[in-house]
């Protein structure tokens, strides 16, 4: 629920990562699958929407705000090796 309030913040950015990056570890140590389930489809919406709403006409990654951007691909390459 955190992370949907804060996902239209820019400059709370780093915390929706520090959020999110917890709430992996959570998951994992407290072998809470379905909630990492749930977790990885939420941030995986939250990108999606980056991208289908991005100010640019052109729906490209590499067109929408290029810091923001790059926290979501880095919490994807966690959830990854997560």
């Amino acid at each position: 629920l955190v992370l949907d309030i804060i996902k239209s913040y820019p400059k709370l950015d780093d915390a929706y990562k520090r959020i999110a990056e917890d709430a992996f570890a959570f998951c994992i140590t407290y072998e809470r699958y379905v909630e990492f389930r749930r977790l990885c489809e939420m941030l995986r919406t939250h990108l999606a929407n980056l991208i289908k709403y991005s100010k640019n006409p052109i729906n490209d990654l590499a067109n929408t705000v290029p810091e923001t951007a790059q926290k979501y691909m880095e919490l994807r390459f966690t959830q990854l090796n997560a």
